[in-house]
C-alpha cells in the first residue's frame, strides 16, 4: 500500500495478527468441542480499496487447514471455525468496519 516492497509492512503484520489471533481461537474451539486437530494453518488475506487515494483494509479473509481432523465431522469443524471468527480478539475488533470471512476450511484426516 505504501510500503518500500521490502521486508515487512504494516499491511502485512495487520493481516498475521488476524491470522495469529483467529489461530489461537481456533484451536481453543476445537478443543472445547472435542474436535481432534494435531495442527492448524491458517492462510489469511487482506483486501484493499482506494476511495479518493485513501487506501484501506475491505476485507480479511482466513482459510483454516485443519490436519489430523475427524473429516466426517465437517459441519462441526466449519462452525467451529466460524465461531473462532466470532470469538477471537481481531475478529471483536474490526467488526463493522472490515469484512473479516472465513473461506473454505480445508480438513485432512487423521
Amino acid at each position: 500500500m505504501g510500503g518500500t516492497g521490502a521486508g515487512m509492512s504494516p499491511e502485512d503484520l495487520f493481516v498475521a495478527a488476524a491470522a495469529s489471533s483467529y489461530s489461537v481461537t481456533l484451536a481453543e474451539m476445537l478443543r472445547a468441542a472435542g474436535l481432534p486437530q494435531s495442527s492448524l494453518a491458517i492462510h489469511a488475506e487482506g483486501l484493499v480499496a482506494s476511495n479518493a487515494g485513501a487506501e484501506r483494509f475491505t476485507t480479511v479473509i482466513v482459510r483454516p487447514t485443519i490436519e489430523g481432523a475427524a473429516v466426517a465431522r465437517r459441519e462441526a469443524y466449519t462452525k467451529a471455525a466460524i465461531a473462532a471468527r466470532n470469538n477471537c480478539f481481531i475478529g471483536r475488533s474490526i467488526r463493522g468496519n472490515i469484512a473479516y470471512v472465513v473461506g473454505e476450511v480445508y480438513l485432512i484426516g487423521l
